[in-house]
């Protein structure tokens, strides 16, 4: 007997934990993803999925389901749960099909049709239904469940079979593979989660009432809320990381950059964004050692940053003092030289940021 008590409040404990631990995500993303809601369809779709699925859960606490049914005066946290589950279904479905193309409206339409339906089946039980655990077998009761958990298995499957289309695809060529990484994981935890609609419709259609049990649907779906949210934040978290390094690169470059600008204030040109201030910096820092060259102690490395450096200090000072440099294989087999091999953007920004910092470093007073 010890033991069975023990065991379960340890279930009763973890299920608490469970419950405020996918609360506290849920919240959290909702608070993060709020400012790109400005930004596209397919992040406004993706917050309010959050946000339905952060309302839909936090009524499921009792103190707030409680307190919003005495406040109303019958059993209306359940059925303000399963609509803004619906919401929540829908607004990912429709996330998953804009980001791979497709048209979201039928999605829209079937989840109005879905909570019309709700809110009739629950009128027409006397709004006394709660709980697909505290079902008693009674029609109305039934088709409010079966509405809701069969609108929730299609969206799901839909939603789920999208995502893992797009993920096991090429994908487009601009593509860096965290989208489809995180659409991977987002279907991965779709099809998880479509575990909870199933085991509800198994119940009414073939177990019958006493069958079904909250505590192990709740796990389903929280395994299938936490694997959409990480899903979900893994492009925005890669997108966020590829803005820090362009911010942290152009301020690297600027040392070098002014310093260059000083020497050719004709090359220079304005910028809006951070974007443009490192395609801008990169490109004008490039023409200024390609002009600086005759004035370079020989070739340019491509590979040593601090050579790199010292050959820009010594062409900076003999440029100043308007003494070319003597090279015995002439101006234009240097001039070739300093081209780079690198071909992409920011692998050619990163690499002239490291030659600002050994320059700086270089100059600096000591």
């Amino acid at each position: 007997m010890p033991k069975a008590s023990w065991a379960t409040r340890w279930a009763a404990a973890v299920a608490e934990i469970r419950q405020y631990l996918v609360l506290a995500v849920l919240w959290a993303v909702v608070l993060w993803r709020a400012p790109a809601v400005r930004s596209s369809n397919g992040a406004r779709s993706l917050w309010l999925t959050f946000l339905s699925l952060a309302i839909g859960w936090t009524l499921t606490l009792p103190a707030v389901s409680g307190w919003f049914n005495a406040l109303v005066g019958w059993e209306f946290t359940p059925l303000a749960k399963r609509v803004a589950i619906t919401v929540g279904a829908a607004s990912v479905a429709a996330f998953t099909m804009a980001v791979t193309g497709r048209n979201t409206r039928i999605v829209w339409f079937a989840a109005g049709v879905t909570g019309w339906a709700l809110v009739i089946a629950h009128d027409a039980a006397d709004h006394r239904v709660g709980e697909m655990e505290d079902w008693d077998g009674s029609v109305a009761a039934g088709w409010y469940f079966g509405v809701f958990d069969g609108f929730l298995g299609l969206a799901l499957a839909v939603s789920g079979y999208v995502s893992l289309r797009y993920a096991l695809g090429r994908g487009s060529a601009d593509d860096p593979g965290t989208t489809r990484l995180g659409m991977g994981i987002l279907g991965a935890g779709m099809l998880i989660g479509i575990g909870s609609p199933l085991y509800t419709l198994y119940a009414l259609l073939i177990a019958g009432p006493g069958f079904l049990k909250l505590t192990q649907a709740r796990w389903v779906m929280a395994a299938c809320l936490l694997l959409c949210t990480l899903g979900t934040c893994i492009p925005a978290v890669a997108t966020g990381w590829r803005r820090l390094r362009v911010h942290l690169t152009v301020r690297a470059l600027q040392p070098l950059h002014s310093e260059l600008a000083d020497l050719f204030p004709d090359s220079v040109m304005d910028a809006a964004t951070v974007d443009e201030q490192l395609v801008r910096r990169t490109v004008e820092i490039r023409e200024a050692l390609v002009a600086l060259t005759p004035y370079g102690p020989g070739p340019l490395s491509e590979s040593d940053t601090q050579q790199a450096a010292h050959w820009v200090a010594a062409a900076i000072a003999a440029y100043r003092a308007g003494e070319p440099f003597t090279a015995p294989a002439g101006a234009l087999a240097v001039a070739e030289q300093t081209v780079p091999a690198r071909t992409d953007m920011m692998a050619e920004a990163a690499w002239l940021a490291q030659v600002s910092r050994a320059y700086v470093s270089l100059t600096r007073p000591h």
